[in-house]
């Protein structure tokens, strides 16, 4: 059971039980019990089935000569599938009392195995935090196209929407850019405060990309500074400008297990100061109405 899709996998998940004699079912039986006398078994079978496709994720079947037999121990299956989903599920509070396989009709077993898959969707509470590193390319921020890197902390819903949300908070930036004019040069720095609303494709990914290919899209606002210095004039200066903008990003995520996936993703984002840095009479630089970046990052699951 325990290596059945988990539910940090898997969308919501449906069991099927079904249970009946095998061969020409001719038994007889004591009337109450259900014990049969015949030499043909009782075979039952559990049954995960997906939802959305209708795709079946994996059965378990057994054969007893006792119907009741059969119907206890699917239902000791079903137990330790649930208590697999939770870290403090008690197994025997899942498993049902002895006397409910007697007092429930074949016909109906299928619908009581469909009731016990809420506790399994009860088990994903709460969210998840995500470590969140990546290096990107960047253009507009400064002058030439430079290197930046960038760090987060996400924190997701575990909701079983076809979009999951999330939000993010980090910082961006880029160290080292320049730009020369005459005999001197102005060395370039930009950082920034980061904050993410995203969402997540999961219907996509369970859907179309074999569960493993997650596209996402985000609004991002930037709040820091640009800093420029000048090396080599009469008169040398350090100015930080503020820096304030908005924009939107998308990628797609490639989760190698539950815990780690790798991204690729690019934005852009819009000024809302573009800020010009002048030497001796001459703007060296100012900022572009359209900012852009691409690059790859490495999300892990903190908890």
């Amino acid at each position: 059971m325990r290596a059945w899709p988990k539910r940090a996998e898997q969308q919501r998940l449906v069991a099927h039980v079904r249970v009946e004699a095998e061969g020409d079912g001719q038994r007889e039986g004591d009337g109450e019990s259900g014990e049969a006398t015949g030499s043909a078994p009782f075979v039952g079978r559990l049954t995960l089935v997906d939802p959305s496709s209708g795709a079946p994720l994996g059965d378990r079947e057994i054969r007893e000569e006792s119907c009741e037999e059969v119907v206890l121990a699917l239902a000791l299956f079903l137990a330790v599938a649930l208590e697999s989903e939770t870290e403090d599920a008690d197994v025997p509070s899942a498993r049902p009392p002895e006397s409910e396989p007697l007092a429930t009709s074949r016909a109906a077993r299928p619908g009581d195995a469909k009731t016990a898959a809420p506790p399994v969707v009860m088990a994903a509470r709460g969210g998840t935090w995500n470590i969140v590193a990546g290096a990107h390319a960047v253009t507009g921020r400064t002058p030439e196209v430079a290197a930046g890197a960038s760090a987060a902390l996400e924190l997701r819903s575990r909701i079983e929407w076809p979009v999951v949300p999330y939000a993010g908070l980090g910082v961006d930036l880029v160290p080292y850019s320049t730009a020369s004019e005459g005999r001197g040069q102005i060395i370039f720095g930009w950082a920034a405060l980061v904050g993410t609303a995203c969402a997540a494709f999961e219907r996509v990914r369970h859907r179309f990309l074999a569960g493993r290919w997650e596209p996402w899209v985000c609004a991002r606002a930037e709040a820091g500074g640009l800093r420029a210095v000048s090396r080599g004039f009469d008169i040398n200066q350090a100015k930080i400008r503020p820096w304030l903008a908005a924009g939107g990003e998308l990628g797609i995520a490639c989760w190698l297990s539950p815990d780690v996936a790798v991204t690729l993703g690019g934005g852009a984002s819009l000024p809302f100061i573009r800020q010009a840095f002048i030497v001796n009479d001459a703007r060296v630089y100012r900022s572009p109405a359209v900012t852009a970046e691409l690059g790859v990052g490495l999300k892990l699951r903190a908890w």
